[in-house]
C-alpha cells in the first residue's frame, strides 16, 4: 500500500469515527429532548397548582422566625 492509499484509508477510518460520533450525540439529543418536554409538563401543573391556590384564597405562607 503507498503513501496515498494509506492516507485515504485513515481518512475513511476517521469519518466513519466521525459519523458513529454524530450518531450517538443525536441519540442524546432526542433523550435530553423529551426530558425537557417530560420536565415542562411537570412545571405547568405545577404552575397550575400555584394558581389555582392563589385564586382559592389561600394564605401566603409567612417567613420562619428565624428570618
Amino acid at each position: 500500500m503507498d503513501s496515498r492509499e494509506a492516507d485515504i484509508s485513515h481518512l475513511e477510518r476517521k469519518i466513519a469515527q466521525l459519523e458513529q460520533h454524530v450518531s450517538e450525540q443525536d441519540k442524546a439529543m432526542f433523550g435530553f429532548s423529551k426530558q425537557m418536554d417530560q420536565l415542562r409538563e411537570r412545571l405547568d401543573k405545577l404552575q397550575n397548582q400555584v394558581d389555582a391556590a392563589d385564586s382559592a384564597g389561600a394564605e401566603p405562607m409567612e417567613k420562619p422566625p428565624h428570618y
